[in-house]
């Protein structure tokens, strides 16, 4: 089910960044920030997502989280003007080539006619 590997994914995530969560000081303003990134950037996201899972092929499912990290210091850059590292921009031109790469090679591969390789299908949740 997609909400149990949301879930699942969230708690590692949280196990995982909770002796840096409590070894920090803390005020108002970082707990509304907690709490609104929380809700809004990842609650909200995270719903809309396992939402359209069963809509979308698995391909479909798996590129948008692919490309989402990718592209986060692209939105750093247009709103705050914060330029990504050199190196930023290697490990993301190789995570987009290699998923590009792979797209497409599986689309002209022509070792399968398009009578023998089935339909693709959408998740089922």
């Amino acid at each position: 089910s997609p909400v149990d590997a949301v879930i699942i994914g969230n708690l590692c995530a949280f196990v995982l960044g909770a002796p840096w969560l409590f070894g920090s000081s803390w005020n108002s303003d970082s707990i509304i920030g907690i709490l609104l990134l929380g809700s809004l950037q990842l609650g909200l996201s995270y719903y809309l997502y396992t939402k359209a899972i069963p809509h979308v092929t698995a391909l479909e499912a798996v590129l948008v989280p692919v490309v989402e990290p990718i592209l986060n210091p692209v939105w750093v850059y247009l709103i705050m003007g914060e330029l990504p590292s050199a190196w930023a921009l290697v490990g993301s031109s190789i995570v987009l080539g290699a998923v590009t790469w792979r797209a497409l090679g599986r689309r002209l591969s022509p070792t399968t006619s398009s009578a023998e390789a089935p339909a693709p299908l959408p998740l089922q949740p």
